[in-house]
């Protein structure tokens, strides 16, 4: 892909100028036609015995299974995609899979209880935690399948599938270890993921993301549920709630961002956790808007960057896990790669909806760098097919083409 491309379909901001009122962005109609045959082509069933017991979209030809929080990003984006029957099939299912503590991963060792699998292979195989790190499988499933089922409330209004199934999520979300703070822990011995799009890094302490997580799926819960008790003690799903951000507190930096963690990560500034903590609330008053601040700041600083079409956070709209100069302390990605420096459109919607707290032109003129951004790639690559990219960062590469929840998220400004 060349620089020139890049530039000229990326553009200034002067001219990506969409109105303020509403998150319709010129040009998103197409592109998401343009795309609709990528998402077809990634769609995935899962098939046991003769029986199709979940059905969804791989996140690309490259991930051949049923990831479950590529998925749930699909079902938040574009829940319409897919019939309620096949939604509420995908949160059962995955539910009913989760670990009862008395069978191992195929990737070695056996398994707490109360864990939903990282991905389902065509054939039913589970897979529930990266091998490389930790006795616990990634603690995302459950706020993922949470998400996917949240997406299904907020189109239809049915409780069914939260009604059948609330014992199960509250162990699940009861399962993953959190520390006196409220927060989400990871073991400094033997770290976990707490997200997946951070499964190459291994962070410790405290989380943000997984707090995050942790407080948004709470937050969930109590909307589907109206308010309803969660456990045999009476919390209330608001309760843990604000438990969860009073720990999220005590990450919260004087600057506006959240540090990655209590231990590892403790210097550096969370970029992707900051914007969906902004992004869903769970951070009130002047605490939040100057959270948003920081973020449109750091959109907005591209001083030190040739030409101005890339900022410290940001390159051609997509986004960095850490302000740029930061990496993760621990992480198996190389250095300005993939979960490791390179950027992505995963977090753009918590991005955007952060900065419209603040400045509503200039989050969308973000949101159009994305549109133009997917038609640069398409151009580069003569084919729709390929677009859009998991992760780039020109000139070292990209991830995935192709890539399903990014190739959703456009219908956000449609």
């Amino acid at each position: 892909m060349s620089r020139r491309l890049l530039l000229v379909a990326g553009g200034g901001s002067s001219t990506l100028t969409p109105p303020p009122s509403n998150w319709t962005i010129e040009g998103a109609d197409d592109v998401e036609a343009n795309l609709a045959a990528t998402i077809a082509g990634n769609a995935f069933s899962v098939i046991v015995g003769g029986i199709t017991e979940a059905v969804g979209t791989r996140p690309a030809a490259f991930y051949n299974a049923l990831w479950t929080r590529d998925h749930a990003y699909v079902l938040w984006h574009y829940p319409e995609l897919f019939t309620a029957a096949e939604r509420r099939q995908f949160v059962a299912y995955y539910l009913e899979r989760r670990t009862d503590g008395t069978f191992g991963d195929p990737r070695g060792g056996p398994l707490p209880a109360d864990f939903v699998p990282d991905y389902i292979d065509g054939d039913g195989d589970a897979v529930y935690r990266n091998a490389l790190h930790g006795q616990y499988p990634i603690f995302d499933g459950i706020h993922m399948a949470i998400l996917a089922l949240w997406a299904d409330w907020h189109l239809t209004g049915a409780t069914t599938t939260y009604d059948d199934n609330q014992g199960a999520i509250d162990d699940c979300l009861a399962a993953i270890p959190r520390s006196v703070s409220g927060c989400v822990w990871s073991d400094p011995a033997d770290p976990t993921q707490d997200y997946g799009f951070t499964d190459s890094v291994r962070k410790t302490g405290d989380v943000a993301y997984g707090t995050a997580l942790q407080a948004w799926a709470y937050k969930m819960l109590d909307e589907i549920s109206g308010g309803g008790s969660s456990t045999a003690e009476g919390d209330t799903y608001a309760n843990l709630r604000a438990a969860a951000e009073a720990g999220l507190a005590t990450l919260r930096s004087g600057s506006g961002w959240y540090m990655g963690s209590s231990g590892s990560d403790a210097a550096v500034d969370d970029v992707w956790a900051t914007a969906l903590i902004v992004a869903e609330g769970l951070v009130a008053g002047t605490d939040r808007t100057d959270s948003a601040q920081a973020i449109l700041d750091a959109y907005n600083d591209g001083a030190t960057i040739p030409e101005g079409y890339t900022s410290t956070i940001t390159e051609f709209g997509l986004v960095r896990h850490l302000p740029v100069g930061q990496y993760w302390a621990v992480s198996d990605a190389t250095a300005d790669t993939y979960q490791n420096g390179g950027y992505w459109a995963t977090p753009l919607w918590d991005c955007v909806r952060a900065v419209d707290l603040i400045d509503p032109v200039r989050a969308r003129e973000w949101a159009a760098e994305y549109i133009a951004q997917l038609n640069a790639e398409f151009a580069a690559e003569g084919t729709w097919a390929n677009v859009p990219y998991e992760w780039h960062n020109f000139p070292g590469g990209v991830g995935a083409k192709g890539y399903t929840p990014h190739a959703a998220l456009v219908h956000r400004f449609v």
